[in-house]
């Protein structure tokens, strides 16, 4: 009221009254006006805060101005206090309008996201725009909001145009009933509202969608508007972008901080090649501004490895991870997926067709070892090798033991039950990996038991933008652990396969799927987590120099670091040799290996150069990709070091401490 009575105020909507201006900005809180005026960074000029060793901090100033990289003040807004205490802050104020008027609509929900894109086709740029749905409403009935403020005419105008650019009929709310609706959209979600997970998800008394300023739908494809006109035909589906995926880019300030975490900004010293300039070019592709045939725009998108590690060298706590999946899902419609990739997707989805081709491919192994080098048939060849099963002085691991390990294991109270998630790679390729994780799992007083009908977890369709396919084999999966009890963990041995895992209740949103796949992915944990609940048991010395290289979706994008130290800290002997940039990318990513080989080349040999200095006897990390990968690259510069597991490493060990039988 204090700034009405002198004629301005601040775009942004008012945080209610258990609220404080310092929260707002600790929480970096917007509401519908973020459509029109922008989220509260947009508001925010100058701020004061004391750090947690007291020190009075001052960012910013007092009027308008652009900033070059490090942006202290963007950076602090949404930061939880994680940079200390707000204690002031200078706010960027606007004229009042003369004009401030509310329009709503009613009907289907697909029908009015339709009208809510036809407004943004001619033009205008309401000062809010809210889809939501309200408990007193009939079912499946939605209600379009659009708040318009500015000067008389303009507002006029605007009025007019909605009218005449949408098929439906729009009432006026008085600027009572405005405010109150106002009011409650925001208050009544508050800062969930625009973090919605899902289209409907009930916030408070309403459900809804928010179409906000650069996060509308790229096209049409899904929401299938019904034309009175001509037969009330339906127009084609075309995939829209979700706004919940994009919107997790929103806290990025363009400090700069991840450039050096980006494997392929490392190699390229390419802006458009950072995960900084990606989000420029995903934001623009969200709000339309590029289309999705824009090659450029397709090229540096695709070449992103996805590695997520971008995401913990953010201090703003941007979500990359699933922004890039989703706009890959975009662009499916829009580029071919190379056919390579196509064709080891098709592979490794259907299980008739995986096991005889990788049957074939382990027949092949000793060959493929003395073949390997550096061209693109000797670097699948050295992928290939790297798969083949490497114990320390030829010693085959005790298959033929007439005991197993749960009945040597040490008197130890039992640690219950777990099962095993086996996967398509894995399977296939890795089963001695498997094999180890059972017998190690056990040794540690676990019991296994298995589930049938499990396949391939989607990760690599996921990060290609096969959408629909990754959608489909999370929903086999689901549907085949559905059967075991709540209360037994998933193990996984493949970080890849765990991140992915975890996030099947994101990959399968809006499904009928979607709670149980939550549930799933709740009791996923990866087979270090297990064993460092466990101690885990101490095996025998091995007296080798070991490298270990952390999987970039266990360290990243799962955030699991101390676990497989644990499991190697169990085997007494070894001395660990660090090599730089350990947490780096090796470039495999999947399959982006055959989809982007020039690039995969560039990144792989930061890795195999940093391997090399270091001079290891085994490498050990936990990803199928990351173990093919390296040691395809090791092998290439003549160097054979064998690439491991951690559960392979520790499972020598038990070996030869005697914890299996004979």
């Amino acid at each position: 009221s204090v700034l009405a009575d002198r004629g301005v105020w601040v775009a942004s909507d008012h945080p209610g009254p258990d609220r404080t201006v310092g929260s707002v900005v600790a929480t970096g809180t917007s509401g519908p006006l973020a459509a029109g005026f922008g989220r509260l960074r947009d508001h925010v000029l100058g701020i004061t805060f004391v750090s947690g060793e007291g020190r009075i901090v001052r960012a910013g100033g007092t009027v308008v101005k652009n900033v070059a990289g490090y942006d202290l003040t963007k950076l602090a807004i949404g930061s939880f206090g994680a940079f200390g205490v707000v204690t002031s802050v200078t706010l960027r104020l606007r004229a009042v309008p003369r004009a401030d008027t509310t329009l709503v609509a009613v009907g289907k929900r697909d029908d009015l996201i339709d009208t809510a894109l036809a407004v943004s086709d001619a033009g205008l740029t309401p000062s809010a725009l809210e889809l939501f749905n309200a408990e007193t409403q009939p079912p499946g009935t939605w209600t379009l909001a659009a708040r318009l403020t500015g000067r008389d005419a303009a507002v006029l105008a605007a009025s007019d145009t909605i009218r005449q650019v949408t098929s439906i009929d729009w009432a006026e709310l008085a600027s009572s009933n405005a405010a109150e609706l106002w009011s409650g959209l925001h208050q009544g979600g508050d800062a969930a509202h625009a973090r919605a997970s899902v289209m409907g998800l009930a916030l408070g008394s309403w459900a809804l969608w928010r179409v906000s300023r650069g996060h509308r739908p790229t096209d049409r494809r899904t929401a299938a508007r019904v034309r009175p006109a001509g037969g009330a035909g339906r127009t084609p589906r075309i995939r829209r972008m979700r706004a919940n995926a994009i919107e997790g880019l929103d806290p990025c300030v363009h400090c700069g901080f991840c450039l050096q975490s980006c494997p392929t900004y490392r190699v390229s010293d390419d802006e458009a090649e950072s995960p900084r300039g990606r989000i420029v070019l995903m934001q623009a592709l969200a709000s339309r501004r590029l289309p999705p045939t824009d090659r450029t725009l397709i090229a540096h998108l695709d070449q992103c490895l996805g590695c997520r590690a971008c995401e913990p060298a953010c201090p703003s706590g941007v979500e990359y991870g699933p922004a890039i999946e989703e706009t890959r899902r975009i662009l499916e419609d829009h580029r071919p997926v190379p056919l390579v990739v196509r064709l080891i997707h098709g592979v490794i989805e259907e299980a008739l067709l995986r096991r005889p081709i990788f049957g074939a491919a382990r027949m092949m192994r000793p060959a493929a070892r003395w073949f390997s080098g550096s061209s693109r048939v000797g670097t699948a060849l050295g992928m290939l090798a790297a798969t083949e099963p490497w114990r320390p002085n030829g010693r085959e691991p005790g298959t033929d033991r007439d005991r197993s390990a749960a009945e040597q294991r040490a008197s130890v109270s039992d640690r219950g039950v777990v099962t095993l998630f086996r996967g398509c790679v894995m399977d296939d390729l890795f089963s001695h990996v498997h094999d180890a994780s059972v017998r190690v799992l056990e040794a540690n007083s676990y019991r296994i038991v298995e589930v049938a009908d499990q396949g391939c977890c989607g990760a690599l369709h996921a990060h290609a933008g096969q959408h629909d396919a990754a959608v489909d084999l999370a929903r086999r999966n689901v549907a085949a652990f559905s059967g075991l009890s709540s209360d037994i963990p998933i193990a996984v041995n493949a970080a890849g396969c765990g991140a992915i895992l975890k996030e099947y209740g994101r990959l399968l949103q809006g499904t009928p799927e979607e709670t149980e796949a939550h549930a799933h992915a709740a009791r996923v944990i990866d087979v270090t987590e297990l064993l460092a609940a466990a101690g885990p048991r101490q095996g025998a010395s091995l007296h080798l120099r070991v490298a270990y290289d952390p999987p970039c979706h266990l360290v990243h994008a799962q955030r699991i670091t101390d676990p497989p130290e644990a499991v190697l800290a169990a085997v007494p002997g070894h001395q660990r040799v660090h090599h730089d940039d350990a947490a780096l990318c090796c470039g495999s990513a999947g399959s982006y290996t055959f989809a982007q080989p020039e690039v995969s080349d560039r990144v792989l040999a930061l890795k195999v150069a940093a391997l090399c200095a270091a001079n290891p006897d085994v490498v050990v990390t936990g990803n199928p990709g990351c173990i093919m990968q390296i040691g395809a690259g090791l092998r290439a510069t003549g160097l054979d070091v064998p690439v491991v597991h951690p559960v392979e490493f520790l499972d020598w060990s038990y070996e030869r401490a005697g914890y299996y039988a004979r």
